[in-house]
Parts: structure tokens; C-alpha cells; sequence
């Protein structure tokens, strides 16, 4: 079942329906069991698999938080998280070998619910929280339909309690999440899925397009924008149909493209995985022994500085490569992480320098100007570390490099226009993207749109909204002969 189908939406508007109609204590019942077809309409083979680690996680968190013995404790939370671990790898490495992926079931959302599972148990160990008792509300909070193909990357704490409380009727709420529902069905299927006709057509035909720098350059770019408006879309309808059951789940977009640096981006982009990292790996590397007594070796000979540089330098590098490897096991996905972390450390590391730069330079870090050009150059930043991660593998990635110091013919231009996509669906493109910054810039201003529109008289308002969903169903890509069924993340 495809989260952009009518079926999909059919589905939820029941769900919410029974959801409400239930007592309040049992409304959780409904998402469960919406969740479960939901999940089995995707395929009824990967069922059996996420329930039996859902059971297998259950059980290990009960444990966990019965026992009492340090050593016994540990020992347990260890063959929990390597058990998850390896069944996640295992999976993502089946695809490399054929006679294995014929004999491996993928779950779909697997690197998502994993991390949300591992999480979970880790707060048990810590004490942070204390285990679910219910076998069945633990499954509703694994497999929620809203979220669990791209995330969130929920934490228990939250997601699980509001699960488990239910949550009484707010027609407000109701509103506000049809209206990001609709919000993010825009960047999908109007933005995203044009934006993806153009990338594929030149990606796939690389040895077509490798004369040509500026057709490479645009890819690039479609691809980036691609990317953000369907991740950043398939997130808002998870959190406005979340929201339509009074649901809150955990930001994951802040509007990225205006952080002014490559650690500022990860800190608005996707930043449920970058908070799962920086609390379940990163804080943890840098308490380990091995990075205590290296810091600490750094720090007797070269001062204080070089002691937190050092646990900084080991606990980024572990980080970038499992969110690389996180990402897929192919070297270039390897690379791409060691390209982030490399930036990361690099900035940590040469901070001073800058700052001395500036002030020769009488750079004011207020100034428009300055803050455009930041801003400009963390997207290029992030625009050459989407090409890497796009790419089948590294062969490709130095051919799009060389086309684009060596084959950049400005007459290449006029060759973009015939990528797949026709003039109106580049008007379509630049209109909504427009539309989008436009939004943005409100929202980073901290102006709530929705809340806006909720003072609107009736007539208004509801006119607007029929205009939306009007917009959207007229020139969206949907329907035959248009692949909206899978997102750019679903499969991971």
C-alpha cells in the first residue's frame, strides 16, 4: 500500500474514526491494529520478522530492568544490541550476495525501528525509563504506521506514553494535521517526483551525460532538492496524521538550507538520527576507556586543548562511519560518511583560524551578506555529498568530478530542458519552490502558519483548503504510468 494512494488515506480516515469512537484507554487498539494491516499490505512475509524482534525486545527489556546484577545487566543489554545489530547488517548486507538475499526476508523500516528498539532498551539499562509491560502496546510503538518507513526515529519516552495514555479529541489538532498532511503530499508529489524524473534520466544514463558538466551540475542540484522535499515531505504527513490523533511525534526537519555551517545542517536535518548518534554512540565512544587514556595521553603532551580534540576527533570519526554505514554498506556510502566527518572535524579543529580570518577580513558575522554566503556554500556542501551517496559506486562519482572541472559547455544549458521533464513542469518545480522558501522564511521568523490560518473566518479558510487539495490533484504526479509508492528512504 502506497502512503500516497487513495487507499492509504482511506485507511487513516478509518483509523482516526475508530480511534476516537473507542474508550479512551483502549484507544490505542485502533493504531495497533491499523498498523498491523498497514504493515502486512506491504508485504505479509516481513510481519513475522518484526514481530519476533519485537518479542525478542520485549522480553530483553523486562530482563534488563529486573536484573539487579551489574555485571548480569550488562552481559544482557550487550546480547540485546548485538543480536539487533547483527540482524540489521545482515540485511543490509544480503544485497551484495545473491544466493543470500534469496533466503532473507527485508522488513521494511528497518534502520529505523532498530535504532528506535536499541534506543528503547539502552534507557532501560540507564535506568532512564522503565520497561513496557504490555507485549502489545510494545508493538504498536515498533511498528506505527505513521512513522515507520522513514522515521521519526521515536523514543519511547514520548511516543510510547502517548500511545499507551490515548488521547481525547481536539478538533484543532485534527485540522492542523490534515494541513500538514497536505503540505507534505505538495512536496511529494508535485515538487519531489518531477524533480526525480530529470535525476533519473541523467543518472542512469551516465555515460550519455559525462561530455556535459552542466547537466551533471543541474542532476546534482534536482537530486538535492529532491531528496529534502521527499523526505521532508514523507515526515510531515507522518507527523500530521500523528497529529490527527493528537500524537506529537519528534521534529525532524528545521529548515536546513539555512544552516550556516555543515555541523549546523545535521543539527536541522534529520535530526532524530543525529540525536540517536549523539546520544547512544557519541556520548558512549567518548566514555570509554580506550578514548579516555588516548585523550588523556593527548592531553599531557600537548595541554588541555589537544585532550578534548582528541575525544572529539575519535567519538566524530566513530559516528560518521555507522551513519555511513547506517546509510548502506556500499564504499560509497563509506566515503560520504568519511566526507561529513572529515568536515565536522576539520571545522571543530581549524575554528580558531576562521575566527582569526574574519576579524583580519573584518568579516561581521551579522551581515546579510555573510550569512547568505554560509548558507549558499553548507548547500553546495551538501549537494556533493548527495552525489556520493547517489552513486552506484565510486567509478561514477570521479566521472561526474572530471566531467565537472573539464565539460562545462555553457551551451549545455538548453539540455536540461529535455531531461523528462516539460516546460511546465519546470514552472511547476520553481513555482513550488518558491512557494516553499516562502513558508520557510515565515516559519524560521517563528510565525505559525497554521495557527495564522485557524483565525480565518469558516467560509475563507475552507476555501483555501479546498484550493489546496485542488492544486494538489491537479497537477500532482499520481495515478498510472507515476511511481509515488516508494520514498527515498522507505526501503532502508
Amino acid at each position: 500500500m502506497s502512503l500516497v494512494s487513495f487507499r492509504f488515506f482511506a485507511l487513516t480516515g478509518v483509523a482516526v474514526l475508530v480511534y476516537y469512537l473507542l474508550p479512551l484507554k483502549y484507544r490505542w487498539t485502533a493504531i495497533l491494529a491499523s498498523s498491523l494491516f498497514f504493515y502486512y499490505s506491504l508485504g505479509s512475509s516481513a510481519l513475522i520478522p518484526v514481530i519476533c524482534i519485537s518479542v525478542f525486545s520485549y522480553i530483553m527489556g523486562l530482563v534488563i530492568e529486573k536484573s539487579d546484577e551489574s555485571r548480569k545487566r550488562k552481559t544482557l543489554i550487550s546480547i540485546a544490541v548485538i543480536v539487533l545489530l547483527s540482524i540489521l547488517a545482515l540485511v543490509k548486507l544480503s544485497g551484495h550476495f545473491s544466493t543470500l538475499s534469496q533466503y532473507i526476508i527485508v522488513p521494511t523500516g528497518i534502520s529505523y525501528f532498530s535504532l528506535s528498539i536499541i534506543a528503547y532498551l539502552l534507557d532501560v539499562y540507564w535506568k532512564k525509563e522503565k520497561a513496557e509491560r504490555s507485549p502489545l502496546r510494545f508493538l504498536t510503538f515498533v511498528l506505527y504506521f505513521p512513522k515507520i518507513l522513514q522515521g521519526p526515529i521515536s523514543r519511547h519516552k514520548l511516543l510510547g506514553e502517548q500511545l499507551k495514555e490515548g488521547k481525547r479529541f481536539d478538533w484543532e489538532q485534527l485540522c492542523f494535521g490534515m494541513q500538514l498532511v497536505l503540505w507534505g503530499l505538495f512536496k511529494k508529489i508535485v515538487i519531489a517526483d518531477r524533480l526525480s524524473i530529470a535525476v533519473s534520466n541523467v543518472y542512469s544514463q551516465l555515460d550519455t551525460y559525462r561530455e556535459h558538466g552542466v547537466v551533471l551540475a543541474a542532476a546534482m542540484i534536482f537530486s538535492a532538492l529532491q531528496l529534502y522535499m521527499d523526505f521532508s515531505g514523507y515526515t510531515d504527513m507522518a507527523v500530521g496524521i500523528s497529529q490527527m490523533f493528537g500524537i506529537e511525534l519528534e521534529q525532524n526537519f528545521n529548515h536546513p538550507f539555512f544552516a550556516e555551517s555543515a555541523a549546523g545542517f545535521w543539527q536541522r536535518w534529520h535530526m532524530t538520527l543525529s540525536g540517536w548518534f549523539k546520544d547512544y554512540l557519541f556520548l558512549p565512544v567518548s566514555r570509554t576507556e580506550a578514548v579516555k587514556k588516548l585523550s588523556k595521553k593527548a592531553g599531557n603532551r600537548f595541554g588541555a586543548a589537544a585532550r578534548k580534540k582528541t575525544m572529539m576527533i575519535c567519538s566524530t570519526a566513530v559516528v560518521w562511519i555507522a551513519t555511513g554505514l547506517w546509510h548502506g554498506t556500499g564504499i560509497n556510502y563509506i566515503v560520504w560518511g568519511i566526507y561529513w566527518g572529515s568536515l565536522m572535524i576539520i571545522s571543530q579543529l581549524a575554528e580558531g583560524l576562521f575566527t582569526k580570518m574574519k576579524t583580519a577580513l573584518s568579516i561581521k558575522e551579522e551581515a546579510a551578506l555573510w550569512k547568505l554566503f554560509r548558507m549558499f556554500r553548507t548547500f553546495l556542501i551538501f549537494v556533493f555529498g548527495k552525489m556520493i551517496s547517489a552513486q552506484e559506486n565510486m567509478k561514477n562519482v570521479a566521472i561526474i568530478l572530471k566531467s565537472l572541472f573539464t565539460k562545462l559547455h555553457p551551451g549545455d544549458v538548453k539540455m536540461i530542458a529535455g531531461l523528462g521533464m516539460y516546460g511546465y513542469d519546470f514552472a511547476i518545480v520553481a513555482l513550488g519552490l518558491i512557494l516553499v522558501l516562502i513558508v520557510s522564511v515565515i516559519q524560521e521568523k517563528g510565525v505559525c502558519i497554521r495557527e495564522q490560518t485557524a483565525k480565518w473566518y469558516a467560509v475563507p479558510r475552507w476555501l483555501f483548503y479546498c484550493l489546496a487539495v485542488t492544486v494538489i490533484l491537479l497537477i500532482g504526479l499520481y495515478g498510472k504510468g507515476y511511481d509515488t509508492s516508494t520514498f527515498a528512504y522507505q526501503f532502508f
